[in-house]
């Protein structure tokens, strides 16, 4: 996963020449600090319903805006709360947040860019 960009060039670039990055990125810096929070408080309570939700929502909303890296192991996560074959939670959420602070740091600079 190391290989892959944080964030997909393609997705940003079709995003802007349609006017919608802008919109997308102050959407999903509001948000997704929220939906990472929901899954530490989901993680801490081993709550796999909860788990699924919040993982679900974070991967649409990261794969929305090109964050692959976050938006696959958010469905890693969701898809073993589902199954319900989660193992260490709190690990799974602690890496999704160190992707998420990579990503939001490149999307401060894509803002920058605009």
């Amino acid at each position: 996963m190391e290989d892959e960009p944080v964030i997909d060039p393609e997705v940003i670039t079709s995003l802007r020449s349609i006017g919608l990055l802008g919109r997308l990125v102050a959407v999903y810096r509001r948000d997704a600090s929220k939906l990472l929070e929901e899954l530490q408080a989901a993680a801490a309570a081993a709550d796999a319903g909860r788990l699924a939700r919040w993982a679900h929502d974070l991967k649409s909303a990261s794969a929305n805006l090109g964050v692959r890296r976050v938006s696959r192991l958010a469905a890693d996560l969701e898809r073993a709360a589902r199954d319900g074959r989660v193992v260490g939670p709190r690990k799974r959420v602690e890496s999704i947040a160190r992707e998420l602070d990579l990503a939001l740091d490149e999307i401060a600079q894509i803002a920058n860019g605009e």
